[in-house]
C-alpha cells in the first residue's frame, strides 16, 4: 500500500489521521473509500493516489492569502455587505429591462432615431409613466455604480484610512 510523505500524512497508509500541521486530524471518510478532505487528495480502492497528487499539494500550497483580512464573526446588526450584494443582482436585472425598454422606444419604435428631437423628449417627459421609468432608470444606474465603485474600493484598497472612508 502506497503512503504519502512524512510531511504531510503519517505513513500509515490511506484513512489514517493526519498531521500537516502537527495537530492530528482524523480522516474525513472510511479508508480507502472517496475524498480525504484530511489528506488532500482522492484515494482509490487500492489506497493509491492520483499521478499528480504531489503536484496538485505543491499548487495548494503556493496560493497566496487574501488581500482583504478576515474580520471576526458579526454578532449582530445589519450585514450592509449582503444587502449590496443583493441590491447589484437586483439593480443589475431591473436596470437591463429599463435600458432595453429605453433603447427600443427611442430607437425602434415610432419613426426610429429620425423622431428624437425636443418636441420628441418633451413630448416623452409630459407623461408621468416615462418620467417614473426615466427617473427609476437613472436612480438605479447612479447607486448601481456608486455601490460598484465603493466595492471596487473595498477588494482593491490597502490603506486602512482608505478602506475606512469606503
Amino acid at each position: 500500500s502506497w503512503s504519502p510523505p512524512s510531511d504531510s500524512m503519517p505513513s500509515t497508509g490511506c484513512g489514517s489521521s493526519s498531521s500537516t500541521s502537527g495537530h492530528s486530524v482524523p480522516s474525513t471518510r472510511s479508508p480507502c473509500s472517496g475524498l480525504s478532505l484530511a489528506s488532500g487528495w482522492f484515494c482509490s480502492s487500492d489506497c493509491s493516489p492520483p499521478p499528480n497528487a504531489r503536484l496538485w499539494r505543491l499548487s495548494m500550497s503556493l496560493i497566496e492569502a487574501p488581500r482583504t483580512p478576515t474580520r471576526g464573526r458579526r454578532t449582530g446588526g445589519v450585514n450592509w455587505e449582503k444587502w449590496g450584494w443583493i441590491y447589484m443582482r437586483a439593480s443589475g436585472v431591473v436596470l437591463v429591462v429599463l435600458i432595453f425598454g429605453h433603447l427600443f422606444v427611442n430607437l425602434f419604435a415610432g419613426e426610429g432615431v429620425k423622431a428624437i428631437d425636443f418636441a420628441f423628449v418633451g413630448g416623452k417627459l409630459s407623461d408621468p409613466f416615462w418620467k417614473v421609468w426615466d427617473g427609476l432608470m437613472l436612480w438605479l444606474a447612479l447607486l448601481h455604480g456608486g455601490n460598484g465603485m465603493r466595492t471596487l474600493v473595498n477588494d482593491y484598497a490597502t490603506n486602512p484610512k482608505v478602506r475606512q472612508v469606503s
